[in-house]
């Protein structure tokens, strides 16, 4: 995972890329590995997002010829910060931090890094999303407790004026 830290010993493991995909879609920037036979774990205020590794032994082994896939040094977002502690953490880098260190920022270009851009803005659209409907719902509850405690109020005014 290129464009990314790691803390914790190194360690191979497998995993279907659907699922890791998924937790990036979801907003989901910190990785938790707790062992090759242990689910991943993802996880900030709200939420949480586990999925089980496939197994350690069809884990693909290093070789001199390996093809690596870099990707793109933009494709990440923000990092989000977690307070379990894991036996290896994978944080993929903030955009921020990779266009802040003198290089200039490139507008992207291929079909690939735009719809790497759009799946970016789509996450953080459904974060946006369902912070909103929190926020809505507070709102909602707080309007409810607020006209209680008026009808109740308003009880006992009346039941003062009744004695």
């Amino acid at each position: 995972m290129a464009n990314s830290t790691r803390s914790g010993k190194a360690e191979r493991f497998q995993s279907n890329r659907k699922f890791v995909r998924r937790a990036l879609d979801l907003g989901f920037r910190t990785l938790h590995f707790y062992g090759p036979d242990k689910p991943v774990l993802c996880q900030n205020d709200h939420r949480s997002y586990v999925w089980m590794l496939l197994s350690p032994e069809g884990a693909i082994k290093p070789t001199e010829d390996t093809v690596r896939i870099e990707s793109p040094a933009d494709a990440a977002q923000s990092q989000t910060n977690t307070t379990r502690p894991a036996k290896e953490t994978i944080l993929a880098k903030s955009p921020q931090a990779s266009s802040n260190n003198g290089s200039h920022s490139t507008t992207p270009s291929s079909t690939e890094e735009l719809i790497d851009t759009a799946e970016q803005l789509k996450a953080s659209l459904r974060d946006t999303l369902g912070k909103t409907n929190e926020l809505i719902g507070g709102l909602k509850r707080h309007r409810k407790e607020a006209k209680i405690v008026r009808s109740t109020l308003d009880s006992l005014r009346q039941l003062q004026t009744v004695g």
